[in-house]
């Protein structure tokens, strides 16, 4: 029996979360919005979707090309391949992104922008600041290994009463 709990139990592991921009405002005026998946346990970013709007200053894009990514932060690409010529969505988060979810801030420096990027690869050229954001995530779905463990547990527990009374 212990041996069935035991493997139930190494199953159990965190899933990749999608994040959610929420709020996602520049300074011209313009938003982002849409999501990405992160796994915190392999830092990798997956399924990038984000949308910005236009503002005075850049028109709207879409961005699903990753470029550069760490568990605080995420650059994404208009165009695949090297920045140059494209336009990067850069955001900077208060927080490490978790496999928990929750909400984190989108910090608003000249670290979180929209730019286009030049021929040396800065992508601060024609650019607009963040004003305001998160990103948000729910871990609302419990994981199957441990919803099983309670129904091991009784089980284990009517298979013992029943060879104790077998005994007597």
């Amino acid at each position: 029996m212990f041996g069935v709990l035991f493997f139930l139990a190494a199953q159990s592991h965190a899933a990749p979360l999608t994040w959610h921009l929420q709020g996602v405002t520049f300074a011209d005026g313009g938003t982002a919005s849409g999501s990405f998946v992160f796994d915190a346990d392999s830092t990798a970013y997956s399924n990038i979707n984000m949308v910005t709007t236009a503002g005075s200053s850049l028109p709207g894009a879409t961005y699903s090309n990753l470029y550069v990514a760490f568990p605080n932060a995420l650059i994404a690409l208009q165009t695949a391949g090297a920045p140059q010529g494209s336009t990067a969505l850069q955001f900077l988060f208060a927080s490490n992104l978790t496999n928990a979810g929750g909400t984190v801030n989108i910090l608003l420096s000249s670290n979180s922008f929209e730019g286009t990027c030049d021929a040396s690869q800065i992508c601060a050229s024609n650019f607009r600041l963040v004003t305001a954001g998160a990103v948000t995530a729910a871990n609302a779905v419990p994981e199957p290994a441990t919803a099983a463990l309670l129904p091991a547990a009784l089980l284990a527990l009517a298979i013992t009463r029943r060879m104790t009374g077998q005994r007597r």
